[in-house]
């Protein structure tokens, strides 16, 4: 229960972010142009289809913009303007670095978990803190799903929580 009221402040700082204060097509500097989950074909595709973490490892690492969020409150034509840098540590943890406006506000690190249901292998993100050291809720966590130039990180979407959509940068 804690997860989702968390998840759900989570989505509501973002949704009154993405509210327009204007008549403008043009989104604010703060926001970027939202897509929805029919822009995302491969990841559309995928959901029965079976990952390994070497596999995540292949496509992962990068520079990924959130492009989109799946949610149970209609759409938005604009999310906010966050940038999610991965890489992998000497020590092998993955870490997470979140920019929010082209400045660095979040670091984390996190594993990558092997998991089965019904004989379909998927992919999870296990953080290392529940939290953000700014105590704000980790929503860089759950099952995802991963394409070449697109990512999904699901925190619970069957259960009501949040799905977030990125377009891989670099």
């Amino acid at each position: 229960m804690k997860k989702l009221i968390l998840g759900c402040s989570l989505f509501s700082l973002l949704t009154l972010n993405a509210c327009k204060t204007s008549d403008q097509d043009v989104p604010s500097p703060n926001m970027v142009k939202a897509e929805s989950i029919l822009d995302f074909d491969c990841l559309r595709n995928s959901a029965n289809v079976s990952l390994k973490i070497a596999d995540v490892k292949k496509e992962i690492y990068g520079e990924w913009q959130l492009k989109g969020m799946i949610t149970m409150v209609p759409p938005s034509d604009e999310v906010p303007n966050v940038k999610l840098i991965i890489s992998e540590k000497a020590d092998g943890k993955q870490l997470a670095e979140i920019y929010e406006n082209d400045k660095l506000t979040k670091i984390m690190t996190y594993d990558l978990i092997q998991s089965e249901y019904e004989q379909i292998f998927m992919v999870g993100i296990n953080p290392d803190k529940e939290k953000f050291d700014d105590g704000s809720y980790n929503f860089i966590r759950g099952s995802i799903r991963i394409c070449t130039g697109e990512l999904m990180i699901d925190n619970g979407m069957a259960f009501d929580a949040p799905a977030y959509l990125f377009r891989k940068n670099k």
